[in-house]
């Protein structure tokens, strides 16, 4: 199992929320993120932040988003995988605009 980003350790929950912000809309620079929480106190690494970057933007990370986003149907996957953890279902997604990671 792969460890505990340093971000979720070392912030508290709402200033994560807030760095993931900063990840999905691209505003800023990873060194402009390391600015902003240096100046609030924080020492979180480039590497840290890059790292937790990757997390955000990858598939793990669109997951989540979808699930923020999509309670109702997060809900139901996730009903359908605890009753079936072997698979035996099909999901089917309504198509939507392709997104770039």
């Amino acid at each position: 199992m792969s460890r505990q980003s340093s971000l979720k350790t070392v912030l508290p929950d709402d200033t994560t929320k807030e760095v993931i912000g900063w990840i999905r809309t691209g505003r800023m620079t990873l060194e402009q993120m390391v600015q902003a929480l240096k100046a609030r106190g924080y020492s979180i690494s480039h590497s840290a932040l890059g790292r937790f970057s990757q997390s955000v933007r990858g598939p793990v990370g669109i997951i989540l988003e979808w699930a923020e986003n999509n309670p109702k149907q997060a809900a139901r996957l996730a009903g359908m995988l605890e009753s079936s953890p072997n698979g035996g279902f099909q999901v089917y997604f309504p198509a939507t605009k392709e997104r770039k990671l």
